[in-house]
């Protein structure tokens, strides 16, 4: 399979293969690596459009705090930047008058202790009640991208207006924090996704051990699309936001931009007979 993705990824470049792929069969990855105040950074989005469980008209976006450093403690979470608060993107063609649909937890919601992880609710959990989205007229300081997801209020860019649903209704339940009740809303990093290869048994010093976080990832869906192709350009301006503070993001390299299908069975049949022709 992978000399199969690397055909494709020359052809694709040679131009043999229009970057323009049906929009049911695409997912676009743009992930991010970088330091801020000494500590390093990864993360991934995963943008789906019209596949599997993302309906005609439906942006599915999963956000991973990716940071996993193999035998290394420098990937542990110890400050409150060390968590993936929220993205910034732009779509080409993408029309205004987005709806928000859901955000959910890929993995459990988890405080952070001493002891370990303590779960506090399952992987599955709808968490609209405290992550937004919002459509910005002018791009947020520190990004480029007009479109948001956080779980923080930034300084007031994001407002409760902007959750992806009304905190408190049958849709749209509180969920629960370290101390033995509920929250909602946005509030500082709380409910956070923390790195990939976070040592679980360190707790911390530097955010609030009763707070829930997300663990590695989040699924967040955006509807009233109607884009007439979704391909590997359609996705640009990507910033990653972490902590509470705007300026304290990082942005995609270029070579780190990767295109991926799902359903390219009539593509790598392609490529692989292009490969017998040589």
């Amino acid at each position: 399979m992978q000399k199969v993705t690397n055909i494709l990824s020359g052809l694709v470049a040679a131009g043999m293969i229009a970057m323009s792929l049906p929009a049911h069969a695409l997912i676009v990855t743009k992930s991010a690596s970088g330091t801020y105040n000494g500590q390093p950074r990864a993360a991934t989005a995963t943008f789906a459009y019209g596949n599997g469980d993302c309906e005609a008209n439906t942006l599915c976006i999963t956000l991973q705090n990716s940071l996993d450093i193999p035998g290394d403690t420098t990937d542990d979470a110890n400050d409150p930047t060390d968590l993936l608060t929220g993205l910034f993107f732009d779509i080409l063609g993408l029309p205004i008058g987005l709806s928000k649909v859901s955000a959910t937890a890929v993995d459990d919601l988890v405080t952070v202790g001493s002891g370990g992880y303590a779960t506090v609710a399952a992987a599955g959990t709808n968490v609209g009640a405290v992550w937004a989205y919002k459509q910005f007229a002018t791009a947020p300081t520190g990004h480029s991208g007009h479109y948001g997801i956080a779980v923080s209020g930034l300084g007031g860019t994001f407002g409760s207006g902007d959750l992806f649903c009304t905190p408190g209704t049958p849709t749209c339940p509180l969920l629960p924090n370290g101390n033995g009740g509920t929250t909602s809303g946005l509030g500082g990093v709380n409910f956070g996704i923390l790195p990939v290869g976070d040592v679980q048994t360190t707790g911390s010093s530097g955010f609030n051990n009763n707070d829930p976080y997300q663990r590695n990832k989040a699924k967040f869906k955006i509807g009233n699309l109607n884009l007439v192709t979704f391909n590997a350009n359609s996705i640009f301006n990507v910033t990653f936001q972490y902590g509470s503070a705007l300026n304290e993001g990082i942005t995609p390299e270029p070579a780190s931009l990767a295109l991926l299908g799902v359903g390219m069975a009539g593509l790598a049949a392609y490529a692989r007979r292009r490969a017998a022709g040589k």
